[in-house]
């Protein structure tokens, strides 16, 4: 449903609705209050979105000719007797004077309660952990939740967790005096190779081809599906969840509300399974966060932005910039710590930040954004 125009007297747009309406195009006309103001204004929807560019064509034509305009209110004018298409004023405070959204954002909500959720979850379990097995938390850090959502889990990480949770009592820092026996599959499960990805295998050093040569996607395989996205729910530390919940309820609720929960949740499906995918294929299994969802978001709406401002999205262009330019710094220092371990000059490491889930959602979510599929609406 799209706003076509917005008049200060009920005639006008009457008449207008009924230029559409003799031309086979649905329309209603709708009295709203500017929250602003408080002056009415009487809008004119069209219903199916397959008409807007029809509709658009016939109001400027007939606004170019007042003939036509007043041979359409003829129409109106002999159809006075019918029953009135609004009996009442509708009040809706929105605020944009010409866009009327229903606010909800439910489905946001699960998604950060769910996140939150399982971060506390998490941290539940490595503080058990940290008091139960502390050679596992200092060696390993991944606890059995982590193992199981993960995009993958290769077979050596359960082995690891395994080693340190039949043998609690072992500490790191006195591993000479650990029985042979133990130093030795220690070592073994310390030297056996897992996928760690594209961007691994050409920065580290030895041979190329034995790194990208590992078996990968080996849970997938297994039918665990769940893993492509369920990465994107987990996070490291209070600060990466608080960041990234923040985004997640400024541009989730503002998509959720415009495309409705279904598309939506489609939309970050989507989003998240081919930023988890992209992120795996360049780094290996050790990654989480929505990040790369809150990205596709942000390419999402400023897509819309673009392209169809009626729709009514309120995020600043400026805060969707900050958040580009966050993406674009992080890019540009990824690329120097290649650069520097690629000419070997030494060690420039920006710690495990995904940056290539960050730039393919935000490239995924600005090409949804152009599928009709993820925007149109129907009244």
């Amino acid at each position: 449903m799209r706003l076509i125009a917005s008049f200060d007297d009920q005639q006008t747009a009457d008449t207008v609705q009924a230029i559409f309406m003799e031309a086979g195009i649905e329309a209603s006309v709708t009295l709203v209050q500017e929250s602003s103001s408080g002056v009415y204004k009487h809008q004119v929807w069209v219903v199916s979105e397959e008409d807007v560019d029809r509709a658009l064509d016939l109001y400027n034509s007939w606004c170019a000719d007042p003939a036509r305009i007043a041979h359409a209110h003829q129409h109106v004018a002999a159809d006075e007797e019918a029953e009135p298409l609004i009996k009442g004023p509708i009040q809706v405070q929105a605020r944009s004077p010409l866009v009327v959204i229903r606010r909800s954002g439910m489905l946001t909500r699960w998604v950060i309660l769910l996140c939150v959720t399982l971060f506390l979850w998490n941290g539940y379990q490595k503080g058990i952990l940290a008091k139960t097995t502390p050679a596992l938390m200092e060696y390993f850090g991944l606890t059995s939740l982590m193992l199981h959502l993960l995009y993958d889990t290769p077979p050596v990480f359960e082995e690891v967790y395994a080693f340190f949770v039949a043998h609690p009592e072992i500490k790191l820092d006195e591993m000479q005096r650990w029985p042979l026996a133990l130093q030795r599959q220690l070592e073994q499960l310390d030297k056996t190779p897992y996928w760690k990805g594209y961007y691994a295998a050409f920065t580290e050093k030895g041979d190329v081809s034995a790194g990208i040569s590992t078996p990968s996607f080996t849970k997938i395989k297994e039918g665990e599906l769940w893993r492509l996205f369920t990465p994107a729910l987990l996070h490291g530390n209070f600060l990466h969840i608080l960041f990234n919940m923040l985004w997640l309820w400024l541009l989730g609720k503002e998509t959720e509300s415009r495309i409705g929960k279904l598309r939506y949740l489609v939309l970050m499906i989507l989003l998240g399974v081919i930023c988890n995918t992209a992120q795996y294929v360049t780094s290996g299994p050790l990654f989480m966060g929505y990040s790369g969802v809150v990205c596709g978001l942000g390419g999402f709406i400023w897509v819309r932005q673009k392209k169809a401002p009626w729709e009514g999205y309120t995020v600043p262009p400026g805060t969707l910039l900050f958040l580009f330019i966050f993406i674009l710094g992080m890019l540009v220092l990824q690329g120097i710590a290649l650069f520097v371990a690629t000419m070997a000059w030494g060690e420039f490491s920006v710690g495990r930040i995904g940056n290539t889930a960050h730039i393919v959602g935000l490239v995924s979510g600005m090409i949804f954004a152009r599928i009709p599929l993820f925007y149109r609406v129907r009244s």
